[in-house]
C-alpha cells in the first residue's frame, strides 16, 4: 500500500475543494516520525524570521506613505478628528486581529470537523486543533487569512471614498505583515514530503512523515 492509499484509507476526516482532496487524523499513523518543528518562543531562528519578514513587508508598506497622491482630507483636520481616526483604527486592528484567527478556526473546522481552540500569547494570537492535518489541508489553514483579507481589504481600497483609503491601507498593512507567521509556516511545509502531516498547538507546530 502506498502512502497516498494509507492516508485515504485511515483519515478520520475528509472533504474536498475544488476537486481537491483534504484529510485528518485524530491519532498520528503508525511509521510516522517527527522531521521538522516550529516553535517561535523556543526556537530564537523561528522567532527573529518571523519577525524580520514581517518588518520588512510592514516598513515596504509605510515606505508609500511618504509619498502619496491620497490625503486624508476631513479625517485628520483637527486634534478632534486625529483622536478619533486613532481610536477608529485600532478598534478596526483589533477586529481584524480577531476575525483572522476565525477564518483560521473555521478552515479547522471544515478541513477536520473539530471545533478548534483560540488563545493569546503575547505577541501573538492563534488557533489550534488536536489533531492531525495532511499537507494540502495545512498550507490551506495556514494562507486562508492572508488571501481572504488581502484580496478583500483591496477591492475596499478600490471602492471606498479617497478620504478613507489610508484606513483601508493601514489595515491592509497589519494584515500582511501580521501574517508573515503564516507565510513562514508555509515556506516551510511546502519543501516536505507529500506524506506530511501537520500538528498545531497554536504557539508550536509538529510536522511528521514516513520518509525519514
Amino acid at each position: 500500500m502506498d502512502d497516498s492509499c494509507f492516508l485515504f484509507c485511515y483519515a478520520n476526516h475528509e472533504m474536498k475543494i475544488i476537486g481537491f482532496t483534504m484529510q485528518s487524523f485524530k491519532n498520528l499513523p503508525d511509521g510516522y516520525a517527527l522531521i521538522r518543528e516550529i516553535d517561535a518562543f523556543k526556537n530564537k531562528h523561528d522567532f527573529t524570521r518571523i519577525n524580520l519578514y514581517a518588518f520588512i513587508v510592514f516598513g515596504a508598506m509605510m515606505l508609500m506613505l511618504i509619498k502619496t497622491p491620497f490625503e486624508i482630507p476631513h479625517l485628520t483636520d483637527t486634534w478632534f478628528d486625529m483622536v478619533l481616526f486613532s481610536i477608529l483604527i485600532s478598534i478596526a486592528i483589533l477586529i481584524y486581529m480577531v476575525l483572522h484567527e476565525v477564518v483560521h478556526g473555521i478552515f479547522i473546522y471544515l478541513t477536520s470537523g473539530e471545533k478548534p481552540s483560540f488563545g493569546i500569547k503575547l505577541p501573538y494570537a492563534f488557533a489550534a486543533s488536536p489533531v492531525y492535518f495532511d499537507k494540502r489541508s495545512y498550507i490551506v489553514i495556514a494562507l486562508a487569512p492572508i488571501v481572504l483579507f488581502g484580496i478583500m481589504l483591496c477591492w475596499f481600497n478600490i471602492i471606498v471614498p479617497t478620504e478613507w483609503f489610508w484606513f483601508v491601507y493601514i489595515l491592509q498593512i497589519i494584515n500582511l505583515s501580521g501574517s508573515m507567521g503564516d507565510v513562514y509556516v508555509f515556506g516551510i511545509v511546502l519543501r516536505l514530503p507529500s506524506d506530511t502531516l501537520a500538528y498545531d498547538t497554536g504557539t508550536q507546530m509538529q510536522f511528521y512523515s514516513k520518509k525519514v
